[in-house]
């Protein structure tokens, strides 16, 4: 910091002084004072001159030894992180012999803490299943969506704000009625957000209920043509979901949820096709007419009758003449 000293005004010098014997001895004594008067008011800035010197030295120098300090500080502080840093560097790895390493404790035993598990696993496990509940899934069924592209439709419920992470598969029955395949807990949350774009949420639909197949299979009043369209719409069901299932990863929640409703279908088929074939079979027998009293009847082996029998027990499709549909659900 550079101080520019006040300026001064340079004393004029002082001429020399003649004594005039004939000028009034009272003029000389007052020009005489007034250059003294001139003299001691530069004497006095010259001392407040020095005197602010003197404080921005003063002021300078504290400046100076705090600078200084902050410095000292700074490099023993660099002293010390340095010396840190070169302690914590690795040592240079000393050959070590098979004796030495031998000679050496054996490690602790690391023993992992589980977690304790709750009653209702406890339950699960005593059930035969695994510890973790099983999540559960729910179908719903809407009206409104044409058969489209997957990617197109997923693009729709973003749209809608609609959590993707409940929604587990989506595909079509026919080309009119959408199916979302959903985690239980946000089912009400996957309804709320596609009806926002007016998507209709069929609450009644049911693939197995023979309400939802063409009326040119349905006939009301005939049981026999019932169970036929019964199994006819859980054939096309299985179809469906297998498809679905062979496009999904083995290992993930919804091939699994996919394999266990095809086998419930596939079983509710088979006691169906039972059904038809007792039916079948009770009504040949009524129609067989019985032998007259006295007239002995004749024994057919029993492997006879299970070869007559074979081919009726087929399937109930194959006794029921069915029409294929004009309109219903197309895979």
């Amino acid at each position: 910091m550079t101080i520019k000293p006040k300026s001064v005004r340079k004393p004029e010098a002082s001429p020399s002084i003649h004594f005039d014997s004939g000028q009034p001895e009272a003029d000389r004594i007052g020009r005489l004072e007034k250059k003294f008067s001139a003299v001691q008011e530069d004497l006095a800035g010259l001392r407040e001159q020095v005197a602010s010197l003197t404080a921005q030295n003063q002021e300078l120098s504290a400046q100076l030894a705090k600078a200084l300090a902050e410095r000292d500080e700074a490099l023993e502080a660099k002293a010390a992180a340095e010396a840190a840093l070169a302690a914590s560097k690795p040592k240079p790895r000393e050959l070590v012999s098979y004796a030495d390493l031998a000679s050496l404790p054996a490690p602790p035993k690391v023993v992992g803490v589980k977690r304790p598990i709750s009653v209702e696993e406890v339950a699960r496990i005593q059930a035969g299943r695994g510890p973790t509940a099983r999540t559960e899934f729910v179908r719903l069924y809407f009206e409104g969506q044409r058969k489209n592209k997957l990617s197109l439709v997923r693009s729709t419920f973003r749209f809608a704000g609609c959590d993707m992470r409940a929604v587990l598969d989506i595909s079509f029955v026919g080309s009119s009625v959408m199916m979302v395949l959903a985690r239980a807990e946000s089912k009400q949350g996957v309804i709320t957000a596609l009806e926002s774009i007016k998507l209709k949420y069929l609450s009644d639909f049911d693939e197995l209920d023979a309400k939802w197949m063409a009326r040119s299979i349905r006939e009301k009043g005939n049981p026999t043509q019932e169970n036929a369209v019964k199994a006819l719409a859980l054939t096309k069901f299985v179809a469906r979901l297998t498809a679905r299932m062979n496009l999904a990863t083995k290992a993930s929640s919804t091939h699994g949820y996919y394999a266990r409703v095809i086998r419930e279908a596939e079983a509710s088929l088979k006691e169906l096709e039972m059904a038809a074939a007792q039916s079948e079979a009770s009504t040949m027998a009524e129609s067989e007419p019985c032998p007259p009293e006295g007239e002995a009847m004749e024994i057919v082996p029993l492997k006879e009758l299970e070869s007559a029998a074979a081919p009726s027990v087929a399937s109930p499709m194959a006794t029921v003449p069915i029409s294929e549909p004009s309109s219903g659900l197309q895979n």
